[in-house]
């Protein structure tokens, strides 16, 4: 199941939808875009497809450094986007996460979101390749984190942009609940649909 919706405020300005999700087998990325860069969705949809096409992290970053020409305003306008992969083994899944986000973590019908938040400086991965007194936070670079679920113990562990606080925030998280657990994608879309002014911010889900 996945879902990419662009967040009521975003069509209110004349934004594009700045999440990027890609679910192949074994596969789950979710990719989102700073709203103060001017083109963050162009990186974050790149990004995907390169972890789709099987780079690595980082020389998913180099190539994108590569075609935005190692030039600071370019780097931080189109690469700075926050990103959680989930990869799936035969006994365990694996998260590699950086920035802001949610680890959904299911057990039978029990669904948990964790959420990852830094606070007003979401960590972006672009630091790295930024001449650092460019920057006025993260200027000893930035690393992405890893977490392992066995899964002896997880039924399930899915991944998603900051855009589903909108649901916990509103007291709507059984409704959340109720659309992962039947894994119809177009339920959550109808119900954003209808409800569009509630989730201001873009949504990028895959579980």
């Amino acid at each position: 199941m996945n879902v990419n919706k662009i967040g009521h405020e975003h069509i209110i300005i004349g934004t594009n939808m700045q999440d990027a999700v890609l679910e192949k087998e074994n596969l789950k990325v979710v990719a989102d875009g700073c709203s103060g860069a001017k083109h963050s969705e162009v990186g974050a949809k790149l990004f995907c497809k390169l972890i789709g096409d099987d780079f690595s992290i980082e020389h998913a970053f180099k190539i994108l450094q590569v075609l935005m020409g190692n030039n600071y305003k370019d780097m931080s306008d189109y690469l700075s986007f926050t990103f959680f992969i989930v990869r799936e083994y035969e006994d365990k899944y694996v998260v590699d996460y950086c920035g802001d986000g949610f680890i959904i973590e299911r057990v039978g019908d029990i669904i948990t979101y964790k959420e990852i938040d830094n606070g007003e400086y979401p960590e972006y991965y672009i630091y790295n390749y930024i001449d650092k007194d460019k920057l006025k936070k993260y200027k000893d670079g930035v690393s992405y984190h890893t977490v392992e679920y066995l899964k002896s113990d997880y039924d399930n562990i899915g991944v998603s942009t900051d855009g589903i606080r909108f649901f916990i925030n509103n007291n709507l998280e059984f409704k959340l609940n109720e659309f992962i657990l039947s894994g119809k994608s177009i339920r959550m879309k109808r119900f954003i649909n209808a409800n569009h002014s509630t989730f201001k911010d873009d949504i990028g889900l895959v579980i």
